[in-house]
């Protein structure tokens, strides 16, 4: 059978379509992979079934350099699979609306890729306020941190923070005065950019942060 996708594709972008429920799983049946030179894979609501859902999750190809998931609800139960097969190439991942459990969070937050510079993580938990205990393991050419409203307990959070960020966000990720303190003192001194919006500073922490202004 001839591939359905040519050799050469780069960037795949799935968005929303209910006839893609089961594309994957199809795809898998008929001895259908990712074309080895894909770069790039971008989904954006994309509402696959558990069977094409899992099918994916094991399919990510082994060159990979980019990979988003924006509202990808569907795939949740499979995020441990997906998480455990990021290939070692993996320069960024993206994720937005795509609800974790504590199991998820562990896997994806233990095992990034050695290569990766930009993790971004968005509005992942379907209990508001859930706090994950998880102390993450970040590799050594991380750039650039986005955790948004993760749910990470903020003083494991703060401990792991990479030497080597340029920009670091932190929004509502309940970052109070006593975790500032660690915050500003463990903070590269290559960061160019700090967002910490919609926390708990308070007016003792806002103080901190102005006396640091030459981070």
């Amino acid at each position: 059978m001839a591939p359905l996708l040519p050799s050469s594709l780069q960037v795949l972008h799935l968005a929303s379509d209910k006839h893609m429920l089961d594309a994957p799983k199809h795809f898998a049946e008929s001895q259908w992979s990712f074309p080895t030179g894909l770069k790039s894979v971008v989904m954006h609501d994309a509402r696959f079934s558990n069977a094409g859902a899992l099918v994916l999750a094991n399919s990510l190809p082994p060159g990979l350099e980019a990979l988003r998931l924006d509202e990808c609800y569907t795939m949740s139960r499979y995020m441990s699979q997906l998480f455990e097969s990021l290939p070692a190439s993996l320069r960024t991942l993206k994720l937005k609306r795509v609800f974790l459990n504590q199991d998820h969070v562990e896997t994806l937050l233990t095992r990034l890729p050695s290569a990766l510079e930009t993790l971004a993580v968005r509005d992942i938990s379907p209990v508001h306020c859930q706090m994950f205990k998880v102390v993450p393991v970040f590799p050594a050419s991380l750039k650039r941190l986005r955790l948004d409203h993760l749910g990470l307990e903020p003083t494991l959070l703060v401990k792991s923070i990479p030497t080597r960020l340029e920009t670091l966000a932190l929004r509502t990720s309940m970052i109070g005065v006593s975790v500032i303190k660690s915050l500003l003192r463990c903070l590269s001194p290559t960061l160019v950019k700090l967002e910490l919006s919609e926390n708990p500073l308070g007016d003792a922490g806002v103080i901190l942060l102005a006396r640091s202004v030459d981070l």
